[in-house]
């Protein structure tokens, strides 16, 4: 509950936003054989296509999944299961950890320098695939 609750809550930062839509309210969490139930509010189907829908799921399954006692994370919305988030995530899939979405701390990602085209782009970690 305590992790949920402290992504609801969203970053600390002004330079970050939360993947999670504002205003999402918590209504339970569980956790039964390896399984991470998460029931928020219809809050949670509001729609931020600046954020892709992998981030969205996975910022809250990866987080979840970190604990030793979750292996999956189904998600519901007022307790219904029979949803699909966008067009592609269902809420009757349990989810594993996707560590392709992760970045640790520190790591370097490509910037765009204002004033220069797309080819000008520095990779300063190769994180991020610039099709080069």
């Amino acid at each position: 509950k305590l992790v949920m609750e402290r992504l609801l809550e969203g970053p600390k930062s002004s330079n970050a936003q939360s993947a999670i839509p504002k205003g999402t309210t918590l209504i339970s969490v569980s956790v039964m054989d390896g399984v991470c139930f998460v029931n928020l509010d219809e809050n949670f189907l509001t729609q931020n296509y600046d954020i892709s829908e992998d981030v969205v799921i996975y910022s809250i399954v990866n987080s979840l999944v970190e604990l030793p006692t979750v292996s999956t994370v189904q998600l519901s919305v007022n307790g219904d299961t029979d949803l699909v988030y966008r067009q592609d995530r269902s809420f009757k899939e349990f989810y594993s950890m996707n560590r392709d979405l992760i970045r640790e701390e520190g790591d370097d990602v490509n910037v765009e320098q204002q004033g220069q085209n797309k080819d000008s782009i520095i990779d300063t970690g190769n994180l991020l695939d610039t099709g080069k």
